[in-house]
This record gives structure tokens, C-alpha cells and sequence, in this order.
């Protein structure tokens, strides 16, 4: 999904990555940053 774009006008795309244990986590594709991750009990 669209995540925004930096000051210099690029675009930055954020990924979700899920597994079947329930993990998830969500990366931009500006510089490899996570910016959630989700782990169950």
C-alpha cells in the first residue's frame, strides 16, 4: 500500500508479511524500516 512520499518527492510503499502462526509485520520499502510487528502469545 501506499505509505506517503519523503521530502524529495518519492514514493514509499509499506509491505505486509504474514505467516500462518499469525505474525505480522509491515515494511517500507524506504531504507528496510519496520514499522509494525505483531507476534501472538
Amino acid at each position: 500500500e501506499n505509505f506517503g512520499t519523503t521530502t524529495e518527492g518519492v514514493t514509499v510503499d509499506l509491505y505486509t508479511l504474514k505467516n500462518n502462526n499469525g505474525m505480522i509485520v509491515k515494511i517500507t520499502n524506504y531504507g528496510g524500516i519496520v514499522t509494525s510487528l505483531l507476534v501472538p502469545d
